[in-house]
């Protein structure tokens, strides 16, 4: 949850919005089921609009579940709806559970390990290949969605979609073509300038509109008005006219920017005849990364390296990875959570105990990327070797995002080890059938063969095969064409027929 100070941020001059929000719960309430997506730049309010619908949503009883996608490439495959049904999992007692999970259960199983150990008599559903076998687990999430619904008007959340995996959106797509007629309301968020005409989800958004019963809500800065009450609010304070207008032309209204700018006024000096006890910014930041980063500098050396360790990590973090990244002693490590959380960069997540979210997206992005280059590649490796040390079944189940670490240390060496769970995590993507995800893992393998100081053709030649192969289970027939004529020009050079 953001502070008190933000959500009035993001939620500042969005009257409207809310309106429109709350005209499609009631349609969804009346059987009327459909999505709405909420798209901006980053800090515009998305996320705050999206939790506000949430609140208003639970007040009226229904169940509201949410699925966040993951800024990185570490994501389980199918992340945003695995997050969902485990949710959906936890809060149901075991009777209904049982009745509204019905024959689908044992599809879920790959998605969501939590129902085999909530309904330990669930037993994984007989594999099957290709297009028949993603279709049935697509009806299955939508089914277990829509009997959900029967008994309680639902609300599923989908933040920062400019972000999920290939597979996530067809599911979104498949559940889209049935919500029509029941109690349920998807909100989607993304960011407008993360996309382009090659991404996955304007293909989905493009699907959507033809499908109908999607309406689009683009956020738009703040007015001066909004931007001074804003001010207010975060400093105590009024802002001069001299101010507002810098302010204003620094932020073009983005409310996040503009608290991040408001944070660094300093409250001695006002800023002439009518400041009226005003704060001042001595020099306003060339833009919004380079505000946080002014932010961060006047922390201490301590949480700095913590909030450049949590960035690296993810959006997210545990006190157990922070711990094995060597941030201890334990009194120093809560000292440094205590200032990150004071300074309203880090809080404590409402996943659980010990855990710990980046306030926005943002701060993570703008720390990660100023990390030089060999000190980013030490903390992935760091995290690698975390994830690895704990238990088999631990490994696993982090499997995708040990992959992405190693693959990110590997220019400083542990080539071979990256490899390894490359190929592990393109095994266990192909089993879940997100196969555009097992693609992406062969061609980070491929990648990394780039690495070593020796050319390996023949092990190339099988990357190739093996992507080649998973593109044609997913039906991704123009690149698999593209994939197998690498392969093959390879196996010719090679004089090796068995592989041509």
């Amino acid at each position: 949850r953001m502070s008190r100070t933000d959500s009035a941020a993001a939620l500042a001059g969005r009257s409207g919005e809310l309106s429109r929000l709350d005209h499609a719960l009631l349609a969804a309430h009346q059987g009327r089921g459909g999505i709405v997506l909420l798209s901006g730049e980053p800090g515009i309010g998305k996320t705050r609009l999206a939790e506000e619908l949430s609140d208003r949503a639970q007040r009226q009883h229904d169940l509201v579940l949410w699925g966040r996608c993951y800024e990185g490439d570490g994501a389980p495959a199918f992340w945003p709806w695995s997050q969902i049904l485990r949710d959906y999992t936890q809060a149901r007692d075991l009777p209904l559970l049982r009745a509204e999970l019905d024959t689908s259960a044992a599809d879920l199983v790959a998605l969501t390990p939590e129902i085999q150990r909530r309904l330990p008599e669930t037993q994984p559903a007989p594999a099957i290949d290709g297009a028949q076998a993603r279709f049935r687990l697509f009806d299955s999430v939508t089914g277990v969605l829509l009997r959900v619904a029967q008994a309680q008007p639902l609300v599923l959340v989908l933040d920062d979609l400019h972000w999920a995996d290939a597979p996530s959106l067809l599911l979104l797509q498949h559940l889209a073509g049935t919500i029509a007629a029941a109690t349920i309301l998807v909100i989607g968020t993304y960011r407008e300038s993360d996309i382009d005409e090659r991404h996955p989800l304007t293909a989905l958004i493009a699907a959507l509109i033809r499908l109908g019963g999607v309406q689009q809500f683009a956020l738009d800065g703040l007015t001066a008005d909004e931007i001074a009450r804003l001010i207010s609010d975060t400093t105590g304070h009024a802002p001069s006219a001299t101010l507002l207008g810098a302010v204003m032309e620094a932020t073009a209204g983005n409310p996040f920017f503009v608290t991040q700018l408001a944070r660094l006024l300093d409250p001695s000096a006002p800023t002439g005849p009518d400041a009226g006890g005003s704060f001042r910014l001595a020099r306003i930041p060339p833009g919004v990364r380079a505000v946080i980063l002014q932010r961060v500098q006047r922390l201490s050396p301590r949480c700095q390296r913590l909030l450049n360790a949590a960035a690296v990590i993810g959006r997210a973090c545990s006190l157990r990875l922070l711990r094995a990244l060597g941030l201890d002693p334990q009194e120093e490590l809560l000292g440094a959570l205590d200032e990150a959380a004071r300074a309203q960069l880090l809080l404590p997540s409402a996943e659980g105990l010990g855990r710990y979210r980046f306030v926005h997206a943002l701060v993570r992005e703008t720390l990660y990327e100023a990390l030089p280059l060999p000190e980013r590649v030490e903390l992935h490796a760091q995290v690698g070797r975390a994830l690895l040390a704990g238990s088999a079944a631990e490994s696993d189940r982090h499997l995708s995002e040990l992959s992405y670490h190693l693959f990110q240390a590997a220019p400083g060496g542990g080539i071979e080890l990256a490899l390894e769970y490359s190929l592990r995590a393109a095994a266990q993507s192909s089993r879940m059938l997100a196969y555009e995800d097992a693609a992406l893992h062969y061609t980070r393998a491929l990648q990394l063969l780039e690495l070593l100081p020796t050319d390996d053709p023949a092990r190339r030649c099988d990357f190739l095969l093996a992507r080649g192969a998973i593109e044609a289970r997913g039906g991704a027939a123009s690149s698999l064409r593209a994939t197998f004529t690498q392969a093959a020009a390879l196996a010719r050079e090679q004089g090796d027929p068995p592989r041509l």
